[in-house]
């Protein structure tokens, strides 16, 4: 049972960076606050030189899987603070990794695991 995990794991972090089934969107200034006022979206604001944040990815990959699979309207993104420093401390971001969930006007900080589960059990609790 582990090997078939690790392999969907490794199948859907390989395929998910190309768009694929369960896509994270990549934000910027360009589309940021027309996203967060559009959708329902869960953002991780990171760091390339991050370790916490490269730990993070796959988990967070998964879960946008687990979203699109089950029909749920809420989305997965990400935004560089390396590349959006700006609007990074805009969004009250003092450390990365950093994820809060944007829901109907409202910020919500993330407080859960940084795992698959802690993201679709904090998910859960607002939907």
């Amino acid at each position: 049972m582990a090997c078939v995990n690790k392999f969907f794991l490794i199948f859907i972090s390989l395929i998910l960076p190309f768009g694929g089934y369960g896509q994270v969107y990549e934000l910027s200034s360009v589309n940021f606050e027309a996203v967060i006022s559009q959708y329902k979206i869960l953002v991780h604001f990171y760091s390339s030189v991050s370790p916490g944040c490269r730990q993070m990815s796959t988990d967070y990959s998964v879960t946008a899987a687990s979203l699109t699979k089950s029909g749920s309207d809420i989305k997965l993104g990400r935004l560089s603070c390396d590349l959006e420093r700006t609007l990074c401390v805009e969004a009250g971001v003092k450390f990365v990794p950093t994820i809060k969930y944007y829901r109907n006007g409202a910020v919500i900080d993330y407080t859960g695991s940084r795992t698959a589960v802690g993201f679709l059990t904090f998910l859960s609790k607002y939907p």
